[in-house]
């Protein structure tokens, strides 16, 4: 009996400590994982701002590239310059 009592004994103390030690290795993953969230959705907000403005930039070049470049075609054909039946035919 007093065998069986000893381990019983042992049992309630070493069951609620390997909780408590599994609990505190589970807390602090889980604060280290808040953190990099945290640090992570900053990131974002970052480069989601840069990405806004570099297409603010592209398309503001390419409305004005299709500008000049509609321009250009209109003042100057290829056929002006090179004649292909010339040439080629």
């Amino acid at each position: 009996m007093a065998a069986t009592s000893t381990i019983d004994k042992i049992k309630a103390y070493a069951f609620p400590t390997v909780l408590s030690i599994l609990w505190m290795f589970i807390y602090r993953d889980i604060t280290e994982m808040k953190s990099d969230i945290k640090m992570l959705l900053q990131q974002s907000s970052v480069d989601k701002t840069k990405i806004e403005n570099l297409e603010r930039i592209m398309y503001g070049r390419k409305s004005t590239a299709m500008i000049i470049g509609y321009e250009h075609d209109k003042y100057f054909k290829h056929e002006e310059f090179y004649n292909i039946k010339k040439y080629i035919l």
